[in-house]
Order: structure tokens, then sequence, then C-alpha cells
């Protein structure tokens, strides 16, 4: 997507999703089924960072839990406090669509139940930070989050106030997102707001480090419900958009984290192309990968034409090079692109909501099989990197499910 498309949309609150007038979907809606074997509980954590003006860090955790007894959460838990907001309510109705009405009657369940007590075997488990897009809410990426947590892992997201749709902070109320400040850096291609956009990264990551620090904290904890459940050995962290190049920064800001996966956070291409922003005298001491899409809407007979493949001309098109090169080879641990092929794909459908504003089974369908590819590449990337498990999803130059691989090998240091 082009930054000047890019930064408009991000400027009126990022990943909206509009919906014809007067269709209607299933009110009986349920997220698909995780593919692991743990069930899923959810808990929600709002700290104070000191050393940061006593900042909110709202995060939602998604882990494996001990059993499904008890009613499955509400897909939104927030909903109806952003709705009391008159013009969060504006943007809600544009992004929900047709869906607005389920989700108000809580029909649409998840697999995740509310405080369930956290699984006893299996324990410790990988820690993963994830990141929304600018205007996004972690929930809008429960299908994914809730996989992650059904195969083992802790997923801790956080809600950054003031840039996601709404936070509802305990005493406070309602943070809203602050559209007056993002809506002044909407200029494409202006060098203020590049540099905008890469302070607030690191913001995001300082966030998502605050976080980590607190569940570590939560884990030597005797009386706390995460006592001794996180391997703290072994973090990564990922996320969505801006939430995806925030999740790259907080790699560069914390040794700690070890394995980073950027989801479609492009908005360095009209300059350099890079897939996260470096920081000054700042090592990517981990494993990186960015995870993106291309459909250049071209059909089997016009590669023919062009005596190519749809996956050689890809090969072709995506093989970076100067600034966007030296930044695949600078993390230590190597660099993955990992490139999804499908004819159709789009940004937002690295969230729930395409498909849960489908307005026919055949659309929600096919929403499912991208987010299914979605969700297995991710976690097949955080078990080779965090937990060693082989993948042949991972090899290099190879393709699986519609999936290009290309691999960086560290660069040379002098």
């Amino acid at each position: 997507m082009p930054f000047r498309k890019l930064a408009a949309s991000l400027a009126t609150i990022f990943l909206t999703v509009v919906a014809a007038a007067g269709q209607q979907i299933n009110t009986g809606l349920k997220l698909p089924l995780p593919a692991g074997t743990y069930p899923v509980g959810r808990k929600r954590f709002v700290w104070k960072d000191d050393g940061r003006s006593g900042r909110p860090v709202k995060v939602d955790v998604w882990y494996p839990a001990d059993s499904s007894v008890g009613p499955p959460g509400d897909y939104f838990p927030d909903l109806q406090a952003l709705l009391s907001n008159s013009a969060l309510a504006v943007a809600i109705r544009q992004r929900y669509g047709p869906a607005l009405p389920s989700l108000e009657e809580r029909t649409p369940r998840t697999n995740a139940r509310d405080d369930a007590q956290i699984a006893q075997k299996g324990r410790p488990f990988t820690l993963l930070l994830f990141s929304p897009g600018l205007g996004g809410s972690p929930y809008e990426y429960s299908i994914q989050l809730e996989d992650l947590a059904s195969h083992g892992y802790v997923v801790a997201a956080v809600e950054h106030v003031h840039d996601t749709l709404g936070v509802v902070l305990p005493g406070e109320g309602l943070v809203a997102f602050d559209s007056q400040l993002w809506g002044r850096y909407a200029s494409p291609s202006e060098p203020e707001t590049i540099k905008f956009y890469e302070e607030h990264a690191v913001i995001w990551a300082q966030d998502l480090v605050f976080a980590m620090q607190r569940l570590a904290t939560l884990s030597s904890t005797e009386d706390s419900p995460f006592f001794q459940a996180i391997d703290l050995r072994r973090i990564g962290a990922f996320g969505h958009s801006h939430g995806g190049r925030s999740a790259a920064t907080a790699c560069m800001l914390d040794s700690r984290i070890k394995a980073c996966l950027n989801e479609d956070g492009r908005l360095d291409e009209t300059q350099l192309q890079r897939p996260y922003w470096p920081l000054p005298g700042r090592q990517f001491n981990g494993v990186f990968a960015m995870f993106d899409w291309f459909d250049p809407g071209l059909d089997d007979e016009d590669y023919a034409g062009m005596h190519t493949s749809r996956v050689d001309y890809a090969r072709a098109r995506l093989k970076p090079s100067g600034a966007a090169l030296e930044a695949y080879r600078n993390p230590s641990a190597g660099s993955y692109h990992v490139t999804i092929l499908r004819p159709g794909m789009s940004h937002t459908a690295f969230t729930d909501l395409p498909w849960l504003t489908a307005t026919s089974q055949a659309n929600r369908t096919r929403y499912a099989e991208y987010l299914n590819v979605i969700r297995s590449t991710v976690r097949d990337f955080f078990d080779v990197t965090l937990r060693g498990s082989p993948s042949h999803v991972f090899a290099c130059d190879s393709v699986d499910r519609q999936v290009l691989v290309q691999c960086f090998k560290p660069a040379q240091k002098n």
C-alpha cells in the first residue's frame, strides 16, 4: 500500500472496515477453533509505568488454561464503554458495519475463558508480546492470539493509550483514540511525518518492554496467578502494521526479546523499503521476520504470457536491495521475508475484521482460510526461533501453502 494512502487511513482510525448498508450477517458467530490442545484463558492488567510519568499500560493476556470450564468471554468486553463516546461511536459503526448489532448483543463467542486458571502442565510457557495496528484493539486479533495460547504460548497484547480505538482505565474512564494528534501527521512522505511514526514506534516498544517486565515480576511472585508460568529465556514480540514495526523496535530496545515478527508494517516503503526502522546505537540481537503479502493482480494467463510463474515473478519482484537488504542482514541471528502469494489477500486480513464483517458465507470462508495461513505461519516462526522446533515451512526459498520464504544471513561485522 503506498504511503500516501496508508498515512491517510491511519489518520482516520486505522483498519476501518465499511460494509454495504442493509446487509445482514449471522448473529450466532463463534470464532474458529484454535488448533492447539490447551484450553484458552484470558486476563487483563492495568499498570502504571513510573519511569515514564505514570503512563498507563493496559495489557490483555491470552494463555494456556487448565480447563474450559466457564462461559466464553465477550469478543469485545469494552464495546459499550466505547460506544458511550459519541465520536468513537461513529467510528465504531463504520468499523464493524453489519457486525455491530451482534457485537452489542454479545453473540459472537470467543474460545477464551476470562480469568481461567493457567495450565500447570507444560510450564514454563514461552512469552509473546503483541502490538495491534494503529487505532486497532488487541481483541480484533483474537483468532490469532487464541490459537497461539492453545499451543502453549502466553500472549500479552498491549492497548496503547491515545493510539488504540479506546482504552478503558479503572477509576479514570475512557481514553479515546487521539485523532487530532494523528491527523496532524497524515501528510504523505513528509520527513516530519516519518520521524513522528519512528518516534511513536519507540513509545509503543517501551510499552511492550514494560509489559514484559511486569509479567516477569508476576512469574516470580508466589501469590501471582502466573507464578513460575513464564519462561523468561524464550521471549518474542510481534505486531500488525505500526504495531509490527514497534515490535521490531522492542527487539532493539531489549536483548531479552529473541525473536520479532512484523505483520505487514510497511510504512517505510516509499523511502528505503526497510522492514523496520533501525535505531542508532542499537543492535538487533535476535532473529527477525517480515510477514506480508504480494498480489500484483495477475492471473495464470498473464504469468504464462511473461514466461514465468506466480512464485518466480514474486521472487524477482520481492528481492531486496540497498537499505532494505542491509536491514534484513543486520539482525545477529538472521532474518526471513515471508510473503503470502494468495490472490485477494489484503492488509486488513491479518485482523479478524474482514471475517467478522463478511456478509456471505463464501467471503467468511475465504477470510478464514487467510487467517489459517497467517496463524500457522506465525506459530511456525516462533516454534522454530524460540522453541527450536523443526519446520519445513521456514526452509529458505521454499513455498508452502502459497507462502514464499526468503532467508538472509547476518552481515559480517568488521
